[in-house]
């Protein structure tokens, strides 16, 4: 299926193979990888073995709007690979995911901030390492979005 939508979304395969297509670009997952599409950039994925299961997250991209202005301005995409998916921040995002669904055994104050937490986290090593900025141009100083200095 080809869909889009507003949120981002971080898709992690637990098991199998699948194959995920974006803008034209092909990437063949396997357990553990994880690919992120950014905010209505059309996709599709692929199973390719019959016990194929994936998870996949979405978050808007107007969470980041509490922290900077131009959050617009970041856009999400790209995957682990074979070389890649045993990184140390791919690590952490699956750690996260854990968190978050063993959060939802609880209904206590206690699992909500875990929750919170996980999630931020995940955002965080999203935005580090598979988000772009686009820059703009820092001499136009009539354009109302640009970055003022600190």
């Amino acid at each position: 299926n080809y869909n889009w939508h507003e949120e981002v979304e971080c898709l992690v395969v637990l098991n199998g193979k699948l194959e995920a297509c974006v803008n034209g670009k092909i990437y063949n997952l396997s357990k553990g990888d994880m690919v992120f599409f950014d905010s209505n950039e059309g996709h599709a994925t692929l199973s390719k073995e019959k016990e194929t299961i994936a998870l996949v997250l979405h978050f808007t991209p107007n969470t980041l709007n509490g922290f900077d202005k131009n959050r617009d301005r970041y856009h999400w995409g790209g995957a682990t690979d074979k070389f890649t998916r045993n990184e140390t921040y791919a690590l952490e995002i699956r750690k996260s995911l854990v968190e978050i669904i063993e959060s939802f055994n609880k209904d206590s104050l206690e699992s909500k901030i875990k929750r919170s937490i996980a999630s931020d986290n995940i955002i965080l090593k999203s935005l580090l390492y598979f988000a772009k900025k686009e820059e703009k141009n820092k001499e136009d100083k009539n354009d109302p979005d640009r970055d003022e200095a600190m």
